[in-house]
């Protein structure tokens, strides 16, 4: 919401002849100042794009829906559809899967259940490119492969969906041991890739020079170093899958 405020000064004469014996003295008054508050309101575009930002947040098949029903000429009428049609799918998956999982996000695929839970060697998948190969137990990923975009991410236990104790992870194309605890990485050489990047970047910062300057020696190798912790950052992004 938009104020604008108009600041409106008055000049005022009083005149009279009150203490004056002619009638062309005057008194003059002080300034008198008013302020004039007018509210601005907000534009179509301005309401559309606020509301817009609430359905959004609320990122449900509805709220898309509802969208669609308030504004079928809006912006962002493709993007809805894409959203309602990407919540049907999921759907329509999770409504003819043969038993479920505990793990919302999770879409069983195979046909191995005790009960109504996934249970023995399966497989599943999310909407946003993760894919287990496995072992399930009453309705949990225990043991398996992890893809992001079926490039190979992990390989080991987990626990509640998450990786927990010793496995596989990879790292640009590479096998490594890593260790993990309720889902959060906690080995040695992970942690050390971490404060590789922190003192990289810390040495960077200092090494700063004018534009004018042309780089030293040290600056090429604090901008490799850089370049190289950008890399060995990237491995902590698997951290972030989970």
């Amino acid at each position: 919401m938009f104020r604008a405020f108009i600041t409106i000064t008055l000049f005022t004469a009083l005149h009279g002849c009150a203490n004056s014996n002619t009638s062309d003295d005057y008194i003059s008054d002080p300034f008198a100042t008013l302020n004039v508050v007018e509210e601005i309101q907000p534009t179509p575009h301005e309401i559309h794009e606020e509301y817009w930002h609430k359905i959004k947040a609320e990122n449900t098949a509805a709220s898309y829906k509802s969208y669609l029903s308030d504004y079928p000429a809006g912006l962002h009428i493709e993007y809805a559809k894409d959203k309602i049609a990407a919540f049907e799918f999921v759907t329509n998956l999770k409504a003819n899967q043969a038993c479920t999982l505990h793990e919302d996000k999770w879409i069983y695929l195979s046909q191995e259940c005790l009960g109504n839970l996934a249970h023995g060697t399966g497989k599943a998948k999310t909407m946003t490119g993760l894919y287990f190969v496995g072992d399930f137990e009453n309705g949990y990923r225990v043991n398996g492969e992890i893809f992001a975009n079926n490039i190979l991410m992990y390989d080991g236990n987990l626990k509640d969906g998450r990786p927990h104790g010793s496995g596989v992870c990879m790292n640009k194309g590479e096998p490594e041991e890593c260790k993990y605890y309720k889902g959060k990485r906690i080995d040695v050489l992970f942690k050390q890739r971490i404060e590789f990047a922190k003192q990289t970047a810390k040495l960077s910062s200092m090494s700063a020079h004018p534009p004018s300057q042309s780089p030293t020696g040290e600056d090429m190798l604090m901008s490799a170093m850089k370049k190289k912790a950008a890399e060995k950052a990237m491995g902590m992004l698997f951290d972030q899958l989970f």
